[in-house]
């Protein structure tokens, strides 16, 4: 977890809370799909107890926002599965949780396609909606990191938007 873990994805740090894929994967799963919000809950206890301020001691973030989703996919799910893991990294971390971003257009789910759907699927799919951005380190978070496709893309917005450094937290890795 934290600063050894990172990956450089053309300018974006990448870092995973856990290492843990199938324990992380299951619980996302669970959370995201099948709509048990226990495991959200589970998940969220796990960022409390396993994070810490000096888990990223290599940054200085200045703000959490999450990866947002397209109002259409927020009316079917109801819920952000992104949102709960930021609320625990900013308590976490005591690092403030503001919401920058929005989806400018629908996409396919990412988790059945190739690399490459996803990096066309994703692009210039995220817009900034807050002028906060300019000249701030930002950490960005969503559930899981596979190709880097929608992190890169919407930390591209947010760079396009004055960011001096866009960082994405995810909870896991995945395959």
């Amino acid at each position: 977890m934290g600063c050894h873990d990172d990956q450089v994805l053309c300018g974006v740090y990448s870092f995973a809370v856990f290492d843990n894929k199938n324990v992380t994967s299951q619980l996302i799963k669970l959370y995201k799909y099948g709509f048990v919000m226990g495991a959200g809950q589970l998940l969220y206890n796990l960022i409390l107890q396993n994070v810490s301020e000096k888990s990223f001691s290599c940054v200085s973030f200045e703000a959490l926002t999450v990866l947002p989703l397209h109002k259409k996919r927020f009316a079917y799910r109801g819920f952000n599965q992104s949102e709960i893991l930021a609320d625990a990294l900013s308590t976490a971390l005591g690092i403030p949780k503001i919401s920058l971003m929005q989806r400018t257009r629908h996409t396919r789910q990412q988790a059945q396609l190739s690399r490459a759907d996803r990096i066309e699927n994703v692009k210039d799919a995220f817009g900034v909606e807050n002028e906060g951005v300019a000249g701030r380190t930002i950490a960005l978070v969503d559930d899981v990191f596979t190709s880097g496709a929608t992190l890169q893309q919407a930390a591209k917005a947010l760079r396009e938007s004055g960011a001096a450094s866009v960082y994405g937290i995810t909870v896991a890795h995945g395959k």
